[in-house]
């Protein structure tokens, strides 16, 4: 994992810190999480359950439903961030069929490139890179 920078408080007249812009715009005198950047990059099992594709699908933020079958009990999308906080390149989640290769189903990559704040990141993984685990078809990564 890249070097982990923590981002404090903004003083009177300074520029964000380069890590990142995540400050706390209503009181910018208080010091803020930590974020983390988290990569996940995995095939998924021909036999994974069309019910957590769905689930998938909806904390990538490819679908808006949560889904009333969960795996993950998350009631947000966990990949997905509500404000933008400065990552170069911007979050990238991706969920995309395999070509045809296996008689036994379709296979999905899944990709996701976003930012975590560091409360959070113990929680997930956790949580969700275990149950990601359980349908990958190869070792994934997470970092």
């Amino acid at each position: 994992m890249g070097r982990v920078v923590p981002i404090t408080s903004r003083g009177e007249g300074q520029q964000p810190c380069a890590a990142g812009r995540a400050y706390d715009e209503a009181r910018p005198d208080t010091a803020v999480s930590m974020r983390f950047e988290w990569n996940v990059s995995c095939q998924l099992r021909p036999d994974i359950p069309a019910a957590f594709l769905v689930e998938l699908r909806f904390h990538l933020g490819l679908a808006d439903t949560m889904p009333t079958t969960r795996q993950l009990p998350y009631d947000h999308p966990v990949f997905v961030v509500s404000q933008p906080d400065g990552l170069p390149g911007g979050h990238v989640t991706s969920l995309r069929e395999a070509p045809a290769g296996s008689d036994k189903g379709p296979r999905y990559g899944m990709f996701v490139r976003t930012t975590v704040a560091d409360d959070a990141m113990a929680d997930y993984l956790a949580v969700v890179a275990p149950r990601l685990a359980q349908w990958s078809l190869i070792q994934g990564w997470s970092g």
